[in-house]
């Protein structure tokens, strides 16, 4: 089975114009409504820095059949700086307070593994991330074989579900 999960319904309507084979299910990905052991390979295009990644890691890994693979596209620090730097050159004081939030989210889970809404809209959720944050992160979900791949906007991270993961 492919499927395609988003929480937003104009992304999955052009996913379907695009492969009428393809299964398209509204979601969350902290709370994936498929059984356990269900996929071989999850790939998230620049979703996770949207979530709260420890919990949609252990939904990921839920879902993966042991040995499965992840393959996922993160916002890297250095993106984040650059949003940060446009809008302290733009003086735009809105997204200058977003972007410092977003900054040291992503240093809230390199050092402590977890990560904290935005106070001003407890629904919004953004991080930029590290290496070692990630591969934390993906470690305590049960994942093992984590290689990263970084370039100057994003980077890419690949793991592979323990086959011993206890379910």
């Amino acid at each position: 089975m492919v499927c395609g999960v988003d929480i937003d319904m104009t992304s999955l309507r052009a996913l379907k114009a695009r492969s009428a084979t393809v299964q398209c299910v509204r979601a969350y990905g902290e709370q994936l409504p498929f059984r356990d052991a269900t996929f071989d390979y999850v790939m998230s295009g620049v979703a996770l820095p949207y979530m709260d990644i420890p919990r949609t890691l252990r939904e990921v890994g839920r879902v993966l059949r042991d040995g499965g693979e992840l393959w996922a596209s993160l916002h890297s620090v250095p993106t984040v700086l650059d949003h940060l730097r446009r809008s302290i050159g733009t003086l735009n004081w809105k997204d200058i307070l977003y972007r410092t939030y977003v900054l040291v989210n992503g240093f809230s889970l390199h050092f402590t593994d977890r990560l904290f809404r935005f106070p001003l809209n407890r629904r919004r959720i953004e991080s930029g991330q590290t290496r070692r944050g990630v591969t934390r992160a993906l470690q305590s979900a049960g994942f093992s074989d984590v290689l990263t791949n970084r370039g100057r906007c994003r980077f890419v991270v690949t793991a592979r579900m323990a086959q011993t993961q206890a379910r």
